[in-house]
């Protein structure tokens, strides 16, 4: 009798990704009508007689023709119901920050798929700058099914035209994802769904990330001819040095980053991300994905007690020697028919930055200094027409190109 019910059940039971009454909703029950009359199908009655959508404002339509609230069971936050009696702290066209109780806010992106564009990091750059005088910990987290599907592509293809405008992009990313994890409060990314590319890299920032059981997280940049231009390969090979599996030394985990960006390895769920180095070992696993911002919540509200920012990580590594090392890989790849001439080239951009460029194993470096070297390859592959060509094939086609 009660279409939630119905709508979870297959949801959760049968894998569906909408429930029969969801799916109505969103062909529209007016189109609906039309189709189950031209296939000869009976309509219930109280479906006939409705009017409106089934689902309406955290209510869903019973079978006498009233609207009920949608009970939630003990322990689950939904963000919906906090969007509909209140108003955000915030926003613009493209996120917005909302107060979600306990000195906790969260920030919503709102574009499509969660695509990162320039209002977003203006939204969560402001947001940064006010939060610490208000609130505890902020969570990142929206009720949609993707956490973030990375970089608006039309905001790459139009940065990659000249030098100056992807250092621009770069510059806007890095400096507001450093800024978060830098902050004097926690943030926790909720992850659910794809996480990738850019999306990856702004949950890789976040002091922790609470991720749901199936989400899908990787740093994909490599099929578009490019790489990670905001903290990406520091990160992931900050993780990997810390994976107690890996042999000492610092090749170990350089080779195993590199795997990873060239294979643009998308994790097939939050246990095997943490495996491949995507999540910390300490980031957290929700099984329901009803109760994630709950969980984040939680975990951000856990961190916040006597919370301190980390220290900025030093980096020894080993240069040339690592370089050539790798490249021998990546040439042997090549050699076997399962790379191009361009995979080659963007292979090298990612091991210069993994192996530090033009240093050795004594000399310190700095995040910055491997941002630098981000921006140094993403710049020169940019100017590259199969770059040019990958990115705006996946435009068009929503399938990577291998040229």
């Amino acid at each position: 009798d009660d279409i939630t019910d119905i709508d979870t059940a297959m949801r959760l039971g049968y894998n569906w990704t909408w429930g029969p009454f969801e799916l109505i909703d969103r062909i529209g029950l007016a189109q609906f009508k039309a189709l189950a009359e031209a296939e000869g199908l009976m309509v219930a009655p109280w479906l006939e007689a409705a009017k409106g959508p089934l689902y309406r404002n955290g209510s869903a339509l019973a079978a006498d023709g009233a609207y009920r609230p949608i009970p939630a069971a003990e322990g689950i936050v939904r963000l919906s119901d906090i969007k509909s009696r209140t108003t955000p702290l915030i926003a613009n066209a493209s996120a917005r920050l909302w107060d979600i109780g306990d000195g906790v806010a969260c920030f919503e992106l709102a574009t499509k798929a969660n695509a990162l564009i320039a209002d977003v990091f203006t939204l969560l750059d402001q947001a940064l700058d006010t939060l610490p005088r208000h609130h505890r910990a902020l969570v990142i987290y929206s009720d949609g099914p993707h956490f973030s599907a990375g970089v608006d592509l039309h905001w790459l293809a139009a940065s990659i035209e000249s030098d100056d405008r992807v250092r621009c992009l770069g510059d806007v990313g890095k400096t507001v994802l450093k800024k978060l994890k830098y902050a004097p409060i926690p943030s926790v990314a909720a992850v659910c769904g794809t996480a990738v590319g850019g999306g990856c890299e702004l949950q890789m920032h976040c002091s922790a990330a609470q991720a749901h059981a199936e989400s899908r997280i990787g740093l994909v940049e490599a099929m578009l001819g490019i790489l990670p231009d905001w903290g990406g390969c520091g990160e992931l090979l900050l993780r990997l040095q810390g994976q107690p599996s890996l042999p000492g030394g610092p090749m170990p985990a350089i080779q195993r980053a590199f795997e990873r960006l060239t294979l643009c390895t998308v994790s097939t769920s939050a246990a095997h991300a943490m495996e491949c180095g995507l999540l910390r070992a300490s980031d957290g696993i929700t099984m329901n994905r009803d109760r994630l911002l709950a969980d984040a919540k939680t975990r951000a509200l856990s961190l916040a007690n006597g919370y301190s920012p980390p220290e900025p990580p030093v980096f020894h590594l080993p240069g040339a020697s690592g370089l050539a090392a790798l490249r021998l890989a990546a040439e042997s790849v090549v050699r076997l028919g399962k790379a191009s001439a361009h995979d080659l080239e963007v292979a090298m951009a990612i091991a210069t930055v993994l192996t530090g460029g033009d240093t050795d194993i004594t000399t310190p470096l700095t995040e910055h200094d491997l941002a630098e070297l981000e921006c140094e390859g993403i710049t020169r592959l940019a100017r590259s027409p199969l770059t040019k060509a990958r990115i705006h094939h996946m435009i068009a086609t929503r399938k990577p190109l291998r040229n």
